[in-house]
């Protein structure tokens, strides 16, 4: 190989089996020239393809697109969520979620070097770190795995961050939708598969007592079943679509939930509550009644184990609080963000109670809702 100047440009010419080829260097300088022509000299040398294309690699690496930098996500992050009125949570949860993206990014460093821009996280990026979440040990289970719980939070808050990048720059693309782990490793509340889920329902309207409304409730509000053996006809508003009330193990925080109501379950409340009398109190009269009464005929009388039993579900990890997790299981792979389970859930660990039932999120809460409805 030589290189040779044509014009104000110098050229290089190489030959291989008999052809000559020839092409421009690119520059209009003999020492930038020669530098280009050892380089292609080295990569000529390499041996195989792979090696030589490994050369061209570090030798003339590709431009970097410009986008969003991770160094500055989180301060974007702020930004946006601030203007768009989603930020109003504790210095707490605000400094714990910016530590979740720290360790992320930490990992990224380590494991994804050439990932510098947050449009450059993808699927298999953020399923990697999924299963690195799977593996880690926490340190308050004394090294026991991080809980089901945890790494859900994690991934929720991530998908959180990511959602709101999204509006930062239009390359960026959350890739955090189901990964939400759906198993748990408590030994309450188990989250139905879909087939418990049919079975369960079918059990329910076998065997009646209430079930079938109070299960069609549980799974597409997640509300506890004390909320719901005491649901209100006053808390169930028809006109705007939406069950608003104060959750009873939140009430001391002041935190109230309005969950907008799928057709399914519009349309079942609205027949049940043509069945009631007009001056009924409670849409479930007989859960109302039962609820905190711990004798033997009232454990006979309701108990919603003999729905799981008739559903063939078994397990003493499967309780009425399943359908809490299935909802909350169901919102993560419909790509629901933490803020909007959070709002939907009734969940305690921000101080929004002034923000859970504002009007201006009610599209995006009912949106969540029908797209969980459909998993």
């Amino acid at each position: 190989m030589y290189v040779y100047k044509r014009g104000d440009q110098w050229w290089y010419e190489v030959k291989k089996d008999g052809v000559r080829h020839r092409a421009s260097c690119g520059t209009t300088r003999k020492g930038e020239a020669k530098d280009f022509a050892e380089r292609m000299g080295v990569i000529r040398r390499a041996g195989t393809r792979e090696k030589a294309l490994a050369l061209v690699d570090i030798f003339f690496p590709p431009e970097k697109k410009p986008g969003l930098p991770l160094s500055s996500a989180w301060e974007s992050y702020v930004s946006v969520a601030k203007a768009t009125g989603r930020l109003e949570i504790t210095d707490k949860s605000l400094n714990a979620r910016r530590n979740i993206l720290e360790k992320f990014i930490d990992w990224l460093e380590r494991n994804c070097p050439a990932v510098d821009n947050a449009e450059e996280v993808t699927g298999p990026i953020a399923a990697k770190y999924a299963a690195h979440l799977a593996k880690q040990k926490s340190q308050k289970r004394k090294g026991r795995p991080l809980s089901s719980k945890r790494r859900q939070n994690i991934i929720a808050e991530l998908g959180t961050i990511w959602r709101g990048l999204e509006k930062v720059s239009a390359e960026v693309k959350s890739p955090w939708a189901g990964l939400t782990p759906t198993d748990t490793d408590g030994k309450r509340g188990e989250a139905f598969t879909r087939e418990q889920e049919r079975a369960v329902m079918a059990a329910a309207e076998k065997i009646g007592k209430g079930w079938p409304i109070a299960c069609l409730v549980a799974r597409h509000t997640g509300l506890r079943y004390g909320d719901i053996a005491n649901l209100k006809w006053s808390e169930v508003d028809f006109t705007r679509g939406v069950i608003a009330l104060e959750p009873r193990k939140t009430a001391r925080h002041g935190i109230a939930v309005t969950v907008p109501m799928v057709a399914p379950l519009r349309a079942a409340l609205a027949s049940e509550r043509g069945k009631s009398a007009s001056d009924g109190v409670f849409v479930l009269p007989l859960h109302a009644h039962l609820y905190g009464n711990a004798s033997e005929s009232a454990y006979k009388a309701l108990n919603f184990k003999e729905v799981l039993d008739a559903a063939g579900v078994t397990g003493e990890g499967y309780t009425f609080h399943s359908w809490r997790h299935t909802m909350r299981s169901r919102l993560g792979e419909a790509g629901a963000d933490m803020e909007t389970a959070k709002r939907l859930l009734g969940h305690t660990s921000d101080a929004m109670s002034e923000r859970y039932d504002h009007a201006d999120h009610l599209d995006e809460l009912r949106a969540a809702v029908e797209a969980a409805a459909e998993r």
